[in-house]
């Protein structure tokens, strides 16, 4: 029943992936209007959809929509994250769910933060900040604010090689496998 909404979500995102945010847009508001219109209750694939929609309303430009979108895509993961008991698969949800991890650091790049106390109480790594060095803590925080490590070692004064065993030290350290994921780290521990 949801093969039309998903079709219309990989359209969404080949769109985005060639700058062509108007033609994301309205594959997005089809997703979006498909799912609402048959009242599928299938949580990830509205996460999905929001996410999507944010995105696309963030390449046209669409700032005050985009984050709109971005808030209510964080109220679905907030929700699923929140019935989530074990404060470890919880952390797993937050972290390796690619969609959810994609829509908490869209949101927190719009300054939206998780409400509900136990997800906030919930780090998203067994670390303290205490335990990253300087020149970790100054690499994730240009990774979250979406710098390439090239531009990175510019920046700091170092080569890529060093820009790139930081950032293995890191991912390690805090628990996570992609930039996306230190990026969500970054902006839930306060870091940028």
């Amino acid at each position: 029943m949801t093969w039309d909404v998903r079709l219309d979500l990989v359209l969404c995102h080949v769109a985005l992936d060639h700058d062509q945010g108007r033609l994301a847009l309205g594959h997005a508001i089809a997703a979006v209007s498909l799912l609402e219109q048959r009242e599928l209750p299938q949580t990830w694939l509205r996460i999905r959809a929001g996410l999507n929609r944010a995105r696309a309303l963030a390449a046209c430009a669409e700032d005050v929509d985009a984050r709109n979108a971005a808030a209510e895509a964080l109220a679905l993961v907030e929700r699923v994250a929140n019935r989530i008991e074990d404060p470890d698969l919880r952390k797993s949800f937050l972290l390796q769910n690619l969609d959810a991890s994609a829509v908490v650091t869209l949101a927190f790049g719009y300054g939206h933060a998780m409400q509900d106390s136990r997800a906030k109480h919930a780090r998203l790594s067994n670390i303290t900040m205490g335990e990253l060095t300087a020149r970790e803590t100054e690499v994730v925080r240009l990774v979250a604010a979406g710098r390439s490590n090239r531009e990175i070692a510019d920046q700091l004064f170092i080569s890529e090689k060093t820009v790139a065993r930081h950032l293995t030290n890191l991912f390690t350290k805090i628990e996570v496998r992609s930039r996306t994921q230190a990026a969500a780290w970054a902006f839930r521990n306060g870091l940028v």
